[in-house]
């Protein structure tokens, strides 16, 4: 008895919980001209098709403001899909040191992206034209914007929905994988 009442609590605290079992992290790595940066997915396990669909996607980062970043060049890794910049958010009143920038999934409802446990999967690159290489950096769950959102009602944070995780309802993103930030002092 004592056993079959700890399965059903363990259950239903699951169910509570909105346990994910596979996550993904996202992963920003500058290559070596100093001006392409690369945004990777780390997938904590293998999806294969059609479990591997992403419905929808955005990586947010952020940049010191006053800084001479400039933004261009976005392109996908996958031929098929389209990313693109959904926004950029200059010197906001809670973080007025940042501008921060958005990024997302245009097509919706791709398999393009093998995601493979442990392997980074590349989603899309673009450059920083400006004369200044600053300090990017992928913004994490313990942010000020991504804390306030409700308050502020910015649509600023990371997320990625997988039909393989919980059929494509919840968020599977789980942070960031890496340095937490980019830059020519970094490397």
């Amino acid at each position: 008895m004592r056993h079959i009442l700890s399965s059903i609590l363990l259950g239903v605290s699951l169910l509570i919980s909105g346990h994910v079992v596979g996550q993904i992290k996202y992963q920003l790595k500058l290559d070596d001209n100093l001006k392409t940066y690369h945004v990777y997915v780390l997938s904590e396990k293998s999806y294969s098709s059609p479990h591997n669909l992403i419905s929808t996607a955005q990586i947010s980062f952020k940049v010191k403001s006053g800084s001479d970043f400039k933004f261009t060049n976005l392109r996908s890794a996958s031929e098929s899909d389209v990313w693109d910049l959904n926004g950029v958010l200059k010197s906001p009143s809670l973080a007025p040191s940042y501008t921060y920038y958005s990024v997302g999934l245009q097509t919706m409802g791709t398999s393009h992206y093998a995601l493979k446990e442990g392997e980074l999967i590349e989603l899309f690159s673009f450059e920083n034209t400006g004369i200044e290489n600053p300090q990017i950096q992928l913004i994490s769950e313990s942010d000020v914007m991504v804390q306030n959102q409700k308050t502020t009602k910015i649509n600023i944070g990371n997320q990625i929905n997988l039909l393989g995780e919980n059929s494509g309802l919840k968020n599977a993103y789980s942070g960031n994988t890496g340095e937490s930030g980019v830059s020519v002092l970094s490397l």
